[in-house]
């Protein structure tokens, strides 16, 4: 199981990481941040949060159904700007509540993006982080820029709440 600190300096990890060539192209398209839940009839577990991107919510929705044999149950979708890099900050945000599944009984696939957390939490980190970036803390070459880094690199990795701290803008 991973510690606070861990998981604290993935992040740090992520936001520190240039912006990829996606994550540049996804800066002129809309995208979101969604959550849905399994219907309780697509396992025999309780039901998890699965916590995902995409340009196109319906399309992927869709691709679920066809490909898994279930209808999600829509939580929320959050648009915002650098949706993919959303979504990797929550997840890494979420990690100790993972829930990797075994396989998946209408794809056969392990669908890693299950989350066992609960809804509001979840949304509260999607804010968060999608209301940062409406902050625009990268550069147009994709680099963090000089206020967020410097802002960074006064974090204290040791506290579970830093992280609303640093995403305020003062």
């Amino acid at each position: 199981m991973q510690t606070q600190l861990q998981i604290n300096k993935a992040i740090k990890k992520i936001l520190n990481k240039p912006l990829t060539s996606k994550e540049k192209k996804s800066l002129s398209k809309s995208g979101g941040v969604y959550m849905y839940k399994l219907p309780n009839t697509a396992s025999g577990e309780a039901p998890h949060l699965k916590i995902g991107s995409t340009a196109d919510y319906e399309r992927r929705m869709k691709e679920w159904r066809n490909s898994c044999g279930y209808d999600p149950e829509k939580v929320s979708l959050f648009y915002t700007s650098l949706y993919r890099r959303v979504e990797r900050l929550v997840h890494a945000q979420l990690g100790v509540s993972r829930k990797r599944e075994a396989k998946c009984p209408g794809c056969g696939k392990s669908h890693q993006e299950f989350f066992g957390v609960r809804r509001y939490q979840a949304a509260k980190l999607i804010g968060l982080w999608s209301e940062w970036m409406g902050h625009v803390p990268y550069d147009e070459d994709g680099t963090l820029n000089a206020e967020w880094r410097k802002k960074l690199e006064g974090v204290d990795l040791d506290d579970a709440d830093c992280w609303e701290s640093f995403t305020a803008k003062e």
